[in-house]
């Protein structure tokens, strides 16, 4: 395991509501555009053997995003140098719970300059690799 210092700088941040009105536009405006060309819009959907239907391949939800990116690019807005989403996932932990087992946040590093550094969290070891010769 490898742990991460990372400034989240300008974030497109999921977790709050602040960008949910953008996330919307893009949405429509992705959808539109690919209806005006005949295309089909990506989906979300199941992993093989995901037996909770999470939903984990997330082909539309990654479209959308990526089109955030492309209508700041376009508009001359300051860019995205991360991404936060948290993402619940798995089963409840108690019956009637939107508390699941799996939920977790995951990060999308856009500019490499956010990442501050690196470190090997308390008690974990290093891998031992093939020795680099000088």
């Amino acid at each position: 395991m490898l742990g991460a210092i990372i400034d989240l700088g300008n974030c497109l941040d999921l977790i709050t509501r602040k960008y949910v009105p953008l996330i919307q536009t893009s949405y429509r405006m992705l959808k539109s555009q690919i209806e005006a060309t005949g295309g089909k819009m990506p989906v979300n959907s199941d992993a093989k053997g995901d037996k909770n239907s999470d939903k984990l391949v997330r082909k539309l939800d990654c479209a959308v995003i990526n089109y955030v990116h492309e209508i700041a690019k376009e508009a001359a807005l300051p860019a995205f140098d991360t991404v936060r989403g948290l993402f619940p996932e798995g089963n409840e932990i108690y019956d009637g719970a939107r508390f699941h087992e799996r939920t977790h946040t995951q990060i999308a590093v856009r500019n490499d300059a956010c990442i501050k550094g690196f470190f090997l969290p308390r008690g974990e070891t290093p891998a031992l690799t093939s020795p680099v010769s000088p």
